[in-house]
């Protein structure tokens, strides 16, 4: 179960990465919004991903669980917890 929900933290990010629901979204911006070229290359412009803010703090508890798991194995549990409830 545990393994299964940092396959998903992990999946997550390179979803982000891939720009699936921006490239959607851009479709449907450009075809019923966007009227000019400047509007167009607006909306393709990508948003920020928050690695500055969110990705350390996710690395953190991870490095920390993959630690600590070995010594006390019930902190799986509180990980699969934070990580079930983001």
């Amino acid at each position: 179960m545990t393994s299964i929900r940092f396959v998903r933290f992990f999946v997550g990010y390179g979803l982000e990465l891939s720009r699936l629901v921006p490239l959607i979204l851009f479709h449907l911006k450009k075809k019923y919004l966007c009227k000019t070229d400047l509007e167009v290359k607006e909306a393709w412009a990508p948003r920020d991903l928050g690695y500055g803010t969110r990705v350390p703090g996710d690395m953190l508890i991870v490095t920390i669980v993959f630690c600590y798991s070995v010594i006390a194995p019930l902190i799986v549990s509180f990980s699969a917890l934070y990580f079930g409830l983001r």
